[in-house]
């Protein structure tokens, strides 16, 4: 399904700027702009994806193993002894399902 958005669009998208801006067109020009073309889509993407509650949570997650391999390679206290307690209605209100 993303196969045409990432690939195809920009294939044609680029092919087709190149040859008007420059006719006969340059192999250089196509390919760079092809490759910005993707990186817009893919950047467009990935904020359009994170707007959703449930991704946003995978991406704090994600965060969270970084920085916990961070300070395991760096002998730095984790993450663990750093964190304040919590109260149950603070988890409740992070988690309705928690408890």
């Amino acid at each position: 399904m993303l196969l045409p958005l990432f690939v195809i669009v920009p294939l044609f998208v680029a092919q087709g700027a190149t040859n008007a801006a420059i006719p006969g067109g340059q192999a250089l020009i196509q390919h760079l702009l092809e490759g910005l073309i993707r990186v817009g889509i893919f950047v467009g993407y990935l904020l359009l994806v994170s707007r959703s509650s449930e991704i946003r949570r995978v991406f704090q997650y994600h965060g969270a193993e970084h920085m916990t391999i961070h300070a395991l390679e760096h002998d730095e206290p984790g993450p663990t002894e750093l964190a304040r307690p919590v109260t149950v209605e603070e988890l409740q209100t992070l988690d309705p399902d928690a408890t």
